[in-house]
């Protein structure tokens, strides 16, 4: 019993973590789960969370709650949870204007993924990028995406040739990538701004 209810706090915590927001199924399970449950199922979470973000090198989410201390508000990918506020030290008084509201999108649907390599330099999507990805399981043809090929991750156009599914590179020192019909192909994303850091 206690395995499965961790099982439900789990997934709970994800979407609040990914999104910002609480599901109500997740606040009535608080109300009465033992605290050492909800404190493993909170720390097994966060790690599959911090797990993901390496492996996509992404920036965690401290890195994005800029903060504007004229306005007196903050700019984030999601807007934190009270669990979040409590981690980084936040108040309850403070503004949050949504990234994903900059980019007239829902809040929830952008990830943030640091670039690595200059595999995509002709798209100006250059070694220590950030781009913001739309979160989406399907793409077209020309598209940018963040993928998974077997246990390989890429930044890569997507492309659709003769019901061959192929990834290019923006730079000519790079081969294309073939993908098999029998590959692990998913796709997370498709890159639709970059964040570049400006050099003084």
């Amino acid at each position: 019993m206690s395995d499965l209810l961790e099982k439900h706090l789990l997934g709970g915590f994800l979407i609040e973590l990914k999104t910002g927001k609480t599901p109500a199924s997740l606040r009535k399970l608080l109300e009465t789960a033992p605290e050492e449950i909800i404190d493993s199922a909170y720390k097994s979470a966060f790690d599959i969370i911090e797990f993901e973000r390496l492996l996509f090198k992404s920036p965690s989410v401290k890195e994005f709650l800029i903060y504007d201390s004229e306005e007196n508000y903050y700019v984030a990918s999601a807007k934190p949870s009270d669990r979040q506020k409590q981690q980084y030290s936040l108040g309850n008084n403070e503004k949050f204007i949504m990234f994903s509201s900059l980019l007239n999108l829902e809040e929830g649907q952008i990830t943030f993924v640091r670039v690595e390599g200059d595999s995509m330099a002709a798209a100006n999507i250059n070694d220590g990028d950030i781009v913001v990805v739309k979160n989406s399981d399907s793409a077209n043809s020309g598209d940018i995406i963040v993928a998974k090929v077997n246990d390989n991750y890429y930044i890569k156009r997507y492309s659709v040739i003769k019901e061959q599914l192929w990834l290019y590179s923006e730079n000519p020192n790079y081969e294309p990538i073939l993908i098999p019909n029998n590959a692990n192909f998913i796709v997370f994303g498709i890159v639709c701004n970059v964040i570049k850091k400006v050099v003084f």
